[in-house]
């Protein structure tokens, strides 16, 4: 997902950390290697589910916005926790290197984010496709945004993020993501609550075949947030849970484990 400053408030974005371990592992997982239809991945940027198939076309769901609990100054120790810990990790993340301004930011401020996605390609260019809704603690309390991004492990294209037409804590939004078979993947982001909708397309060559749906954060900086309920959650119009290869995550620390996929739905829930 994207992090980054309010448009607003014309702040540093906070970047994504989309893809440390999950474009280095999930998606490179040889194809001919059985994945466990349970297995707990050692990402710690994300808590929620994935699904992996030689193609995969699209995927969707239908997700809450979480109301965010910001506590005045956690993010420094939580960052320098974060970087002492799990940097070294982190500088695979994409873009990272590229924008180190960013870098910190996303480092020292809390924030979490709700997002699908597409993952394709291979080495670095493999490239991360997504859109949902992003949680801040800024110096006046938490901001909320909504945004698209096409992140991969060679560049950190600039993301599309707004915060008019608004999105707060409390809506129901709609995802998706549709790849055309070649080169571009069209991305829909509907608020049900407030009855907007944006649509964007990006151009890259490449073929996915992961679909994910996570809420994300940095380890050591997780903020408080209330529970987080995908529905509807598909790729290829089939419920993750008729996918015979999934990928569970978890946030840690701490530890953010979602609930098990039941009727095309599981839940997420905060520290």
């Amino acid at each position: 997902m994207t992090r980054r400053g309010s448009a607003r408030r014309g702040a540093v974005r906070i970047l994504a950390v989309p893809a440390c371990a999950v474009l280095l592992g999930v998606a490179g997982a040889p194809q001919a290697v059985a994945v466990p239809r349970h297995n707990v991945s050692s990402a710690q940027v994300y808590s929620g589910w994935a699904v992996q198939a030689p193609v995969i076309r699209s995927t969707s769901a239908t997700f809450n916005v979480p109301a965010v609990g910001c506590t005045p100054g956690a993010g420094i120790g939580g960052g320098l926790a974060n970087m002492v810990n799990t940097g070294s990790a982190l500088l695979n993340t994409p873009g990272m290197l590229a924008s180190p301004v960013s870098y910190l930011v996303t480092q020292f401020t809390q924030h979490v984010g709700v997002w699908i996605g597409l993952i394709g390609g291979a080495g670095l260019d493999q490239t991360l496709m997504q859109t949902g809704v992003d949680a801040s603690c800024d110096p006046g309390g938490p901001s909320y945004g909504a945004f698209f991004e096409m992140p991969s492990l060679r560049n950190q294209a600039p993301p599309t993020y707004w915060d008019d037409p608004p999105t707060k804590p409390g809506d129901t939004m709609r995802a998706s993501a549709v790849w055309n078979g070649k080169d571009s993947t069209s991305m829909t982001l509907t608020n049900v609550t407030r009855n907007w909708t944006k649509t964007a397309t990006y151009h890259m060559n490449f073929t996915p075949e992961l679909a994910l749906a996570v809420a994300e954060s940095i380890p050591y900086n997780v903020p408080r947030f209330g529970e987080v309920r995908f529905t509807e959650v598909a790729a290829d119009g089939k419920p993750y849970e008729r996918f015979s290869r999934q990928r569970q995550f978890s946030i840690t620390p701490p530890t953010i484990t979602p609930t098990p996929l039941t009727r095309h739905s599981f839940a997420i829930v905060g520290p």
